[in-house]
């Protein structure tokens, strides 16, 4: 059983590497002193970047030029 719930273990630790690797590699975006905030002040989670970049997939699935408008306004670029 043991032997079982390690092996069980090792396979969800190999499924989620990737993952961690692509968030180690953009680790800025989580640091303390240089992140991005969120909208509370607080620098944002991976768990919430991960979130929020579903959210905007789903959006561009749904209503793509509205939220390429959206993107474009939340950075200010609609006049260049």
């Amino acid at each position: 059983e043991l032997q079982q719930r390690l092996s069980d273990h090792g396979r969800q630790a190999s499924a989620y590497k990737p993952i961690q690797d692509v968030i180690e590699r953009n680790g800025k975006y989580f640091d303390p002193n240089t992140g991005k905030k969120g909208a509370d002040g607080r620098v944002i989670t991976p768990a919430q970047a991960i979130d929020y970049l579903f959210n905007v997939q789903q959006s561009m699935d749904q209503a793509p030029v509205e939220t390429v408008m959206n993107i474009i306004d939340r950075y200010g670029i609609r006049d260049k």
